[in-house]
């Protein structure tokens, strides 16, 4: 299923709850608020657009969009999209990955996003982009006058790493925006049952803790791995 993700900020929105996370589901949508510096709220919207329908339609306004998928909804939707009228812009893009055969041709690497993105609903990507920073640029270091074969260290030692979390990132992006009020009932009583951690670990499996072995680049080449 195809998703669409869309956020802003507004000045001055009522009720705000610090330090908490508050969302609202209904089948195929999800939107969320969460609270910021100098009284700025931030929204966060995902829905499901199966057909792709948007793409054909380039020229329609993203609050009409907004409007058009939340505005029959509940709980604050209503509040939340007058508000929006205060807002200059508003970030919208599909939520989508980028998979690629190679990371790299001739001298030019990527890292980052640009090479393997996870997803906007997967997060981490800042976390990643640093992990494969540190490897490239470490590689890089035991290579100065061979860049291409840094880069296919880089990526053989990384890539597994990646795949992993991307993978694990398609299978749980349904639970954003389930297709079904059950899938919702579901999804909520499986989230509240995550304070026993032998469920969460059960229910997200491996993708749940970031287990890599970075190699110590200060040493040795032959040096041992640490693990982060």
């Amino acid at each position: 299923m195809r998703y669409r993700v869309a956020a802003f900020t507004v000045k001055g929105y009522h009720p705000r709850d610090e330090d908490v996370y508050v969302s609202y589901s209904l089948p195929g949508r999800q939107v969320a608020r969460f609270a910021m510096r100098n009284d700025q709220t931030m929204f966060l919207f995902v829905f499901a657009d199966a057909k792709s329908g948007y793409d054909k339609e380039p020229e329609i306004d993203h609050k009409d969009i907004l409007r058009t998928e939340f505005g029959a909804a509940g709980w604050e939707c209503p509040q939340i999209l007058t508000a929006m009228e205060s807002c200059g812009e508003i970030y919208f893009d599909r939520v989508s990955q980028i998979r690629m055969s190679n990371w790299s041709q001739g001298r030019v690497s990527l890292v980052g996003d640009a090479a393997y993105c996870p997803s906007f609903l997967a997060g981490q990507g800042s976390a990643l982009a640093m992990f494969g920073a540190y490897i490239l640029a470490g590689e890089l270091s035991r290579s100065t006058d061979q860049p291409q074969n840094a880069f296919q260290r880089y990526e053989q030692q990384f890539r597994p790493f990646i795949v992993g979390k991307q993978d694990a990132a398609v299978r749980f992006s349904g639970s954003f925006a389930p297709k079904t009020r059950l899938g919702i009932f579901l999804r909520n009583k499986i989230t509240k049952a995550f304070k026993f951690p032998f469920v969460a670990e059960l229910a997200m499996g491996p993708s749940l803790m970031d287990r890599i072995e970075l190699p110590d680049y200060a040493a040795s080449p032959d040096a041992g791995a640490r693990t982060r």
